[in-house]
């Protein structure tokens, strides 16, 4: 009985399997949508630490600019001590922006997208029919 509904591809969901996406960009999208909240926490945290890399020599040069003009020591010293705090605390947030964004990349988006993967692979193959195995020798 079974067998002949099979054959005759009359098992749940066999008519409307969709195909996997042709484009790894389309395929990935697929997977980045149905984590959405995790994607974009990861694409918050690279951006971030991305920005937080660009501060550093940004406010390097803004301390270069203050030693290379005429003024004393007495009307730069709190402005020194801003660029060097902002250059460490950029330095620090950039670097655990990064972290974060690689422990949840690797910690939590990665095992779920791979799980995902290896259900819906086995459900796309689960519903074939005995035809689609004959003919293409599998």
């Amino acid at each position: 009985m079974w067998y002949h509904a099979l054959q005759n591809n009359q098992i749940k969901g066999a008519q409307n399997m969709k195909p996997f996406p042709s484009s790894p960009f389309f395929f990935l999208w697929r997977y980045a949508k149905r984590n959405l909240p995790l994607f974009l926490l990861i694409a918050v945290l690279y951006i971030g630490s991305s920005l937080a890399e660009k501060l550093v020599p940004y406010y390097f040069s803004k301390l270069v600019d203050l030693f290379s003009g005429e003024a004393q020591y007495e009307a730069i010293k709190g402005s020194i001590f801003y660029y060097v705090v902002m250059i460490i605390f950029s330095g620090i947030a950039a670097k655990a922006l990064d972290l974060a964004g690689i422990t949840t990349s690797d910690v939590y988006f990665c095992p779920r997208v791979y799980k995902q993967i290896g259900l819906d692979t086995f459900d796309y193959l689960n519903h074939h029919s005995i035809e689609y195995f004959a003919d293409n020798q599998a």
